[in-house]
């Protein structure tokens, strides 16, 4: 629903040989599941959990310095999931964008232009009970 993502492909996964040339979509995620009581019933517990997030574009150019195009699409995608959080840092009632978002850009030559992968991780936490 951000006008930042019109003609954007979104997927849950890695949409394979279907890929468009802009796109978000998640990778992998790790956790933590800390008890905070340890009684009979129900246990109540904290989680954090970082999920990794890809945003992708393939452009083409007619220069090595069209590489800039990319780069700056990539990070043009990267600043709307980052607003998607922080219009809602609340995902539920218990869970929360925590931590600063950390990233690694990598842009190469691909067929006649430029991608650019940006791999972000968000942390959040919850307490779930």
């Amino acid at each position: 629903a951000r006008s930042g993502l019109s003609g954007v492909q979104v997927a849950r996964r890695w949409p394979g040989p279907s890929t468009a040339d802009e796109g978000i979509y998640l990778a992998d995620s790790t956790g933590e599941i800390e008890p905070r009581s340890i009684k009979s019933g129900r246990m109540y517990r904290n989680e954090t959990s970082e999920v990794t997030v890809i945003c992708q574009t393939l452009h083409a150019a007619a220069t090595p310095l069209d590489a800039d195009d990319a780069e700056t699409r990539a990070f043009a995608l990267l600043a709307e999931v980052e607003g998607a959080l922080a219009d809602d840092p609340d995902v539920a009632s218990t869970v929360a964008w925590t931590h600063p978002i950390t990233f690694t850009e990598t842009t190469i030559p691909f067929e006649r232009g430029w991608a650019t992968r940006i791999v972000a991780v968000i942390t959040l936490t919850a307490r779930l009970v």
